[in-house]
C-alpha cells in the first residue's frame, strides 16, 4: 500500500534557477553576459534567480559564504559555471536555458507561497505563509536572502557588476523541514542582522522563498 496525494488545485510556476559562479571564472562572466542577461531581459518578470559566488577557481570569489558550499555539495556541483532549474542541471547554453524555462513554465504547481520582508537599519525579517494543494511530508523550506546588484566582488574575470547574489539562507543552508496537510497554510518568519553578511545595500535585497 502507499498513500498518495491528489492536488486540488494547481497554479502558475515561477520557475527557480540557480546558477553557480565566480568572479573569478572567465567563462562564467560569457555565460552570464551572453545567455543570462539576455534571458532575463525577456522572462526576468517570471521566474526568480539565486547565485551562489563559489570559492574557485583561485582566489575565488570574495562573497562566496559556507552556506554557497553546502549548496554547492548538494547539487555535486564540480565546475563553474553550473545552472540549476527547479532543482535539475541544465547545459549552460541559450538553447538549453529557454527550453528548461519553457518546459518549467508548463509544469503545473501545487503549492501557493507569499511572503513580505521588512528592513530596520541592518535587521532583515521576512515573513509569509505555504499552502500546499496536496498533502506534504519531509519536505524543505528554504529562504535565501539576495542582493539585486552587487559590485564590491569584483574579481579577475573581466565582470564589473553581479546580480541576484546569495548573502544569506534562512534560518541555515538546511532550510526548514515541514509536513503540510493539503489546503492548511503553515506560517514562517526569519530574521536577521545582515551587518555580518557581505550585504552592500540594504535596499537592494530581497527574499527568494
Amino acid at each position: 500500500t502507499k498513500n498518495i496525494g491528489v492536488p486540488t488545485q494547481t497554479l502558475q510556476r515561477r520557475p527557480l534557477f540557480e546558477e553557480f559562479t565566480s568572479s573569478t571564472c572567465p567563462p562564467c562572466a560569457s555565460f552570464n553576459t551572453n545567455t543570462m542577461t539576455p534571458f532575463m531581459n525577456t522572462n526576468g518578470d517570471n521566474v526568480t534567480v539565486i547565485k551562489y559566488q563559489m570559492s574557485w577557481p583561485s582566489p575565488g570569489d570574495p562573497y562566496y559564504t559556507p552556506e554557497g558550499g553546502v549548496r554547492r555539495t548538494y547539487y555535486g556541483v564540480s565546475a563553474v559555471p553550473m545552472l540549476f532549474v527547479e532543482g535539475k542541471n541544465v547545459s549552460t547554453s541559450t538553447g538549453a536555458v529557454n527550453a528548461a524555462y519553457t518546459a518549467a513554465m508548463a509544469d503545473p504547481a501545487f503549492v501557493a507561497i507569499t511572503g513580505t520582508h521588512s528592513i530596520n537599519g541592518n535587521n532583515f525579517s521576512v515573513s509569509g505563509q505555504v499552502t500546499p494543494y496536496a498533502s506534504l511530508s519531509n519536505v524543505t523550506l528554504h529562504v535565501v536572502i539576495i542582493e539585486n546588484l552587487t559590485t564590491q566582488n569584483v574579481g579577475n574575470n573581466g565582470e564589473t557588476s553581479f546580480k541576484h547574489v546569495m548573502m544569506k539562507m534562512m534560518p541555515d543552508a538546511g532550510g526548514t523541514t515541514l509536513s503540510m496537510e493539503s489546503g492548511v497554510a503553515t506560517p514562517f518568519s526569519f530574521s536577521y542582522d545582515m551587518s555580518t553578511t557581505h550585504v552592500e545595500e540594504m535596499d537592494d535585497l530581497l527574499a527568494v522563498i
